[in-house]
């Protein structure tokens, strides 16, 4: 039923556009001068080929930034006005080599290979005063867990539609904008912070003991 009701909502659009449709506009398609190109690939090709191998990640964004300012000011003369075509093409340039680094070589910016994964540690009892606290590291990525202990009457009440629920164990996750260097405004929860903390819920439910062996409620 529904796919011939939209048969016929098609129909009506094409009548329409037959009718009363406007003719699609011409957008012509961005192509770069092929001989800046030629020239910017000479000139970076093994100096970014250089940057990407860098194992450290911000210690390699931050020669990408410093070779694309320094490609930029050195084309600023031979081809005046075209600072954007030449971040354009070098942006290129390095997605390419990247993913040609990976592809051909098996290898990952890091040194990695595709089958790698990056050194795992973790650590219990780094807050001495809360409850219960772990770092986990991944790589340059680390997650900090404070555990607070509360009875079972400070459980949370889902205030929803449905019958009067609550539950013991509740999983904040918190993702500043200070975490990778950046600013935004300090506000609510975003929806990465929301499903990130849900999937870290879910995955911890199967190992958090029954009430009658462990009567609190747990707060992440």
């Amino acid at each position: 039923f529904g796919h011939q009701a939209i048969k016929e909502l098609v129909q009506f659009q094409k009548k329409i556009i037959a009718e009363i449709g406007k003719e699609k506009v011409d957008v012509p398609v961005f192509e770069p001068d092929p001989q800046l190109e030629a020239d910017l690939r000479s000139y970076a090709q093994e100096k970014v080929t250089v940057a990407v191998k860098n194992p450290d990640k911000l210690a390699r964004q931050n020669d990408l930034d410093e070779l694309e300012k320094e490609t930029v000011e050195h084309f600023a003369e031979i081809y005046p006005e075209q600072e954007r075509v030449v971040q354009s093409i070098y942006s290129t340039l390095v997605k390419e080599t990247v993913r040609g680094m990976i592809l051909e070589d098996g290898v990952r910016p890091d040194g990695r290979r595709p089958d790698e994964i990056r050194k795992i540690t973790s650590e219990v009892g780094i807050l001495p005063r809360a409850h219960g606290s772990g770092i986990f590291t991944r790589g340059q990525t680390q997650v900090l867990t404070a555990a607070t202990l509360g009875t079972i009457r400070e459980e949370q009440v889902l205030d929803d539609l449905g019958l009067d629920e609550s539950k013991r164990y509740i999983h904040h996750y918190n993702f500043p904008s200070y975490c990778v260097g950046e600013t935004r405004p300090m506000r609510g929860p975003g929806r990465r912070e929301i499903g990130h903390g849900a999937l870290a819920e879910k995955a911890l439910l199967p190992v958090i003991p029954d009430e009658d062996q462990f009567p609190y409620t747990l707060r992440l």
